[in-house]
């Protein structure tokens, strides 16, 4: 399917999702591909001096808003997350995008506009590998644990993937395909035509409502969440470098790709929930953003597990190996080990050898 902008309306019911395809007014205009990012080529590490993961307030809406008109007054009430940056904390994204998100006592609402003159999807299928693709993405681990997450994906030409990971890769973490979003809607415009470099593009974007109701499928209650509330989340765009060749787009192989993250992880792969940013719901934009008073403990469990610098498949720290703190402690666990710490409030945190966080009663 190709997006080309129309003076009418498609719509289509597919996968349990009410989908909209509309024209949009044009962006301003990006570069060409072959002009789009110019980096600098600054370094960064994290440490455990790292700064807290960002956290993004997401306000009550008393209305719906409009997802086929993003410039509605009723998006008004969120912020715009505008800073992006690579997911190994390397550089901040040069061009253009935006996010944003609402909440009701049905739904959480995201929004994103991105800048992209040259809009190249592959992936037709629903459930297809959309990551493949220049796609956007968003991951939400509602009690922070690390277990259990949802993961949403779709890309220019409304394709879609969820999933529920059970636990990250690195931890030995499966892919379940078969966790769908009930009722998803979902508008996604297009400035430009999809797959057709003889055309310019400036960008496209979306918005999407999905269902509290979802979060069944990775072990929570599907309740809405209560003003306070904060779940971890991370945000991601996936940019593949292009050329054309044949008049078709095709891979630059010759160039690598980018993550462009709103919480970096450090490391080249966003499955590593504990470094996440933080969703907090709020009745408004008014209201001091949560600071997690664990972080630095947190923060420090990871690197003793090298799970802020272990590849994919080297997975955790082995037990023989970890290296403790004066802090920490290590006991057992039916996953191979935890790791111990004090943490806020009187209480300990632990972190066990496949990843689950939990904070405990002393």
């Amino acid at each position: 399917m190709h997006s080309k902008p129309s003076s009418k309306k498609l719509a289509r019911k597919s996968n349990s999702s009410n989908f909209q395809l509309l024209e949009k007014p044009k962006l301003p205009e990006p570069p060409r591909f072959g002009e789009f990012f110019h980096f600098s080529h600054q370094t960064s590490k994290l440490s455990t001096s790292v700064n807290h993961p960002p956290t993004i307030l997401c306000p009550f809406t008393p209305t719906k808003p409009p997802l086929d008109n993003i410039d509605s007054p009723l998006w008004d009430l969120a912020p715009w997350i505008e800073t992006w940056t690579e997911i190994r904390g390397h550089e901040t994204c040069p061009t253009r995008i935006k996010s944003k998100l609402l909440w009701d006592n049905q739904n959480l609402y995201l929004a994103a506009q991105i800048a992209e003159p040259d809009l190249w999807a592959t992936q037709t299928e629903h459930d297809s590998d959309v990551y493949l693709d220049n796609c956007f993405e968003l991951f939400l681990d509602p009690d922070g644990d690390g277990h259990n997450y949802l993961e949403w994906e779709i890309n220019p030409l409304g394709v879609t993937l969820d999933l529920r990971m059970d636990k990250p890769y690195i931890c030995g973490g499966t892919r379940d395909d078969r966790l769908e979003i009930p009722d998803l809607e979902l508008a996604l415009l297009t400035d430009g035509a999809v797959n057709d470099p003889s055309t310019q593009a400036t960008g496209w974007e979306f918005a999407a409502a999905i269902p509290w109701s979802t979060l069944t499928q990775i072990g929570h209650s599907g309740n809405p969440p209560q003003p306070g509330e904060v779940h971890r989340f991370n945000l991601m765009k996936c940019w593949w470098p292009i050329k054309v060749q044949d008049g078709e787009y095709q891979k630059d192989d010759s160039q690598p790709e980018k993550y462009w993250c709103l919480a970096p992880t450090g490391v080249l792969d966003i499955h590593r929930p504990w470094l996440w940013a933080y969703l907090h719901f709020t009745n408004s934009t008014t209201e001091t953003p949560y600071v997690d008073p664990d972080w630095n403990t947190k923060l420090a469990l990871c690197h003793t597990a090298g799970l802020t610098s272990r590849f994919r498949a080297d997975g955790p720290t082995p037990k023989k190996l970890i290296e403790l703190t004066a802090t920490q402690n290590l006991i057992d666990d039916p996953s191979g080990y935890a790791i111990k710490a004090n943490s806020s409030g009187g209480e300990y945190t632990t972190l066990t050898a496949d990843g689950k966080l939990s904070k405990h009663p002393e």
